[in-house]
């Protein structure tokens, strides 16, 4: 019972932290343009995008042989969306902002 009553304080903080943050955003802040409060970002978009790194690298790891033997030429390609995609949404965006990779790829200023 203690424990649960702890987890729900935690989780309202962390909720309430997260609104004052959002609050904080003028009009020019949209989630259109890749913009997410900054205290969201690193408390729960980076850890998730740290685990989906880590998840992604084992399910690589899973698929590596498979892959060898059907199509050797493009171990590159799964490797890329399971691992580096995740890895630069984590360790290469700067704390707030996330451009949309399809677009930033297809302009041809990030492979």
């Amino acid at each position: 019972m203690q424990c649960a009553r702890r987890l729900s304080m935690v989780l309202l903080m962390v909720a309430m932290v997260a609104n004052a943050s959002a609050a904080g955003a003028t009009s020019s802040d949209t989630l259109d343009d890749g913009r997410v409060p900054v205290v969201f970002d690193a408390l729960f978009m980076r850890p998730i995008g740290f685990g989906l790194t880590c998840a992604g690298f084992v399910t690589w790891l899973f698929y590596t042989p498979i892959m060898a033997v059907t199509r050797p030429t493009n171990m590159n390609k799964p490797f890329n969306t399971l691992v580096i995609q995740p890895a630069r949404f984590t360790f290469v965006d700067p704390l707030g902002f996330h451009p949309d990779r399809r677009e930033v790829e297809r302009e041809g200023r990030v492979r």
